[in-house]
This record gives C-alpha cells, structure tokens and sequence, in this order.
C-alpha cells in the first residue's frame, strides 16, 4: 500500500511539473 501511495504521488507530482511547463510556454 505504503509503495504504491508513494508511487500516485510521484505520477501526481510529474502531472503538476508538466502541466506548469506547458503553461509558462504559453
């Protein structure tokens, strides 16, 4: 559970990174 919670928010934290780069290019 622990590792795959770790996991979500890694993927959360890629999502948020990608979506501010996509908008400071705009």
């Amino acid at each position: 559970m622990s590792m795959a919670k770790s996991i979500e928010l890694r993927y959360s934290i890629v999502i948020l990174l990608f979506l501010v780069g996509a908008s400071l290019q705009q």
